[in-house]
């Protein structure tokens, strides 16, 4: 291995992580700073229907308070998926339990709360996910420089980052089922258990976004053998 090309893997390498730590810090900082201006139609149908759901048991609006509402048998409820708002419901309900304040009267508090747990933690880890697997695969250090800033800053889940939506989660689900996927084609660890664990994943994934069912009829047509696709496809039905 010549010298110039150790320099140039560690310095992709160096790139990797400065990209991270600047994309994380980044929006961390609009997390805390832009919070008051974050509550948009799509926000607020799924934040009334964790707050309602939080603070008086029931996931129906008192109003249609969103253009993202459907009325149904004479009650207001949310659009969206139920899963994530599920999801986001239980992460409240704790630090509600901790904190002791009801959603209704702090709502910058959990939106900021929920938005970090569900958004900028999730996307860390992809970007970090992201960076390992590049080094692992890739010994040209152009390609792992781009690869790297086009997965920091190239894509989707970037810009909503600082918002309480579902592409961030449903992109962190799909990165560890392409993990799971890449450790049972290209690693040896192809058992029924890694199948089950994929299918699970991705049908999280897709229960958040229907979009990504598509990644996940191609993630389990890509198992191995049939054997291991009925098993992904049985994970698939738990979520």
């Amino acid at each position: 291995m010549s010298s110039a090309a150790f320099d140039g893997r560690t310095a992709s390498r160096r790139f990797s992580g400065v990209a991270l730590v600047c994309a994380f810090a980044m929006l961390t900082l609009c997390v805390f700073t832009f919070t008051k201006h974050r509550i948009g139609q799509n926000v607020r149908s799924r934040y009334v229907t964790v707050e309602r759901f939080v603070d008086h048991g029931t996931m129906s609006h008192a109003d249609a308070s969103s253009i993202d509402t459907v009325q149904v048998d004479g009650k207001y409820y949310s659009s969206k998926p139920p899963n994530y708002s599920l999801i986001l419901s239980a992460e409240a309900y704790l630090a509600k339990l901790v904190s002791g304040w009801g959603l209704s009267d702090h709502e910058e508090f959990y939106l900021t709360f929920l938005v970090i747990v569900n958004q900028i933690i999730p996307y860390a880890f992809v970007l970090w996910a992201t960076a390992i697997y590049i080094n692992r695969y890739s010994d040209n250090p152009w390609t792992r420089t781009y690869a790297m800033l086009a997965s920091t800053f190239g894509v989707l889940p970037f810009g909503y980052a600082v918002t309480l939506n579902n592409h961030t989660p449903t992109a962190f689900f799909l990165v560890l089922a392409l993990i799971v996927l890449v450790r049972m084609r290209h690693e040896g660890h192809d058992d029924w258990r890694h199948a089950v664990v994929l299918g699970m994943l991705v049908s999280f994934a897709a229960s958040f976004e229907l979009s990504a069912a598509t990644f996940a009829v191609a993630f389990i047509a890509m198992a191995g053998s049939p054997r291991l696709i009925a098993y992904a496809i049985g994970g698939a039905f738990i979520p």
